[in-house]
């Protein structure tokens, strides 16, 4: 079991959150800064429960699947109280109290996921198509860096990404016949 933690994530929830606080504030670069600051509080209640949830502390002569469990419990248990002490301190001159607590718990516990590690296992399936959502977001990308942006070059774009879908289709179908792999069509 495990906290997940990404800086970039984090920076990004709290940026989110910063551009809703500091509309109003007269210095509006220290209340953002002040407010990514957070970020650190984060990673600290990541190492805080990590620590307090250990498997020494918890599993003495347990099974794997229920010192898991037991684990998952304890850092779900230990991330929300620790969310909810830092929304109280960081909500104490807010005009509304229990909204900025609320927002606030919410967007820590948003950063924080606990999660399980599993093992690699040796029949793991592939995917025989590409990921939509995943290609697109690539190609679109690609297309840019290439063709340049504007509607100038609307179309040079569009076959680029066509082109490069393709391109990977054809290499994942021929790489699984080569390896004589199962594929699924879904995921």
């Amino acid at each position: 079991m495990k906290i997940r933690f990404n800086r970039r994530q984090c920076r990004k929830v709290y940026r989110r959150r910063a551009r809703r606080v500091c509309k109003k504030s007269k210095n509006q670069k220290k209340c953002i800064r002040r407010t990514l600051i957070r970020c650190r509080r984060v990673s600290r209640i990541k190492r805080r429960s990590a620590k307090r949830c250990s498997r020494r502390r918890l599993c003495r002569n347990l099974r794997r699947s229920r010192c898991n469990r037991r684990r998952r419990k304890c850092l779900r248990r230990k991330v929300r109280k620790s969310c909810k002490r830092l929304s109280h301190l960081k909500c104490k001159k807010a005009k509304n109290v229990l909204n900025c607590r609320r927002r606030e718990s919410k967007s820590c516990r948003r950063v924080l996921k606990v999660r399980k590690t599993g093992r690699n296992r040796r029949n793991k399936k592939v995917r025989k198509t590409l990921p939509r959502k995943c290609a697109n977001k690539v190609a679109k990308r690609k297309a840019i860096k290439k063709c340049g942006a504007g509607k100038k070059n609307r179309a040079c774009r569009r076959t680029y990404r066509t082109n490069y879908k393709k391109r990977k289709q054809d290499f994942r179908t021929t790489s699984l016949k080569q390896c004589k792999c199962h594929g699924n069509k879904k995921m």
